[in-house]
């Protein structure tokens, strides 16, 4: 079973949908957070706040540049939500055979 705090964290970053272009601009490597300010469209305030948001979640870190602080995504985190998606599909993929199998031997009967 995930964390659940680590959980709650890597979902509640990927809810957004600035939070998650900006994890996918960083697919292509360390950028500048000038470049992903400019490919999000979002006040200097709202950015900061959405970087905060994905580093508490360890999606992304912040590096230092000579040209002005830049920014990589970690995938990791990623796993743990998708081992919680994985069981619970698995969950519910036996509960409904079960009532599939339930409902046909009372239909049945």
């Amino acid at each position: 079973m995930p964390n659940s705090a680590a959980l709650d964290d890597i979902l509640l970053a990927l809810a957004n949908p600035v939070r998650r272009r900006i994890f996918e601009i960083l697919l292509g490597g360390e950028t500048r957070v000038v470049e992903v300010a400019a490919a999000v469209a979002v006040t200097p305030d709202a950015l900061e706040q959405h970087l905060r948001i994905l580093e508490e979640a360890c999606l992304v870190s912040r590096l230092p540049a000579r040209d002005g602080e830049a920014v990589c995504g970690n995938p990791a985190p990623l796993d743990v939500a998708a081992a919680w998606i994985d069981m619970n599909r698995a969950l519910w993929s036996m509960h409904s055979q079960v009532s599939n199998s339930s409902e046909a031997d009372r239909t049945s009967a």
